[in-house]
């Protein structure tokens, strides 16, 4: 049995011909950026705003170390084979702009879905 055929807890990898280990390790991504892409891809499906609130605290430390995602044909071609798998458009969105290293404009986006989903549980 590989590695892809096996999910420990849940679906919320294994649902997806690309995984997300499959498009860090193909695309050479960074750690750091690797888990705020990870949460974003998952949070739907996984453990909800808890997951949704880690990948700003991921950003920042990018940002503070300086952090830059590859740039080359390749990469982009992993991104959206990557993200053309997801479902919710605002979560492609999110992934395509710290992909192009726009970690600012995907802290906004991750935020203005943390106010919608805690408004939501509030109701």
């Amino acid at each position: 049995m590989e590695a892809n055929e096996i999910q420990i807890g849940g679906d919320h990898y294994i649902k997806n011909n690309y995984q997300h280990w499959d498009f860090v390790c193909d695309s050479n991504l960074h750690y750091l950026l690797g888990c705020a892409t990870k949460y974003i891809s998952r949070w739907r499906d996984k453990n909800g705003l808890e997951d949704l609130k880690k990948p700003n605290h991921y950003l920042i430390k990018a940002t503070e170390q300086g952090v830059r995602p590859p740039t080359s044909p390749y990469f982009n071609q992993c991104v959206e084979l990557f993200v053309e798998q997801l479902v919710h458009e605002t979560d492609k969105e999110i992934i395509r702009f710290i992909c192009l290293g726009e970690y600012q404009i995907a802290q906004s986006l991750i935020s203005d879905l943390v106010i919608g989903h805690t408004v939501v549980d509030k109701d």
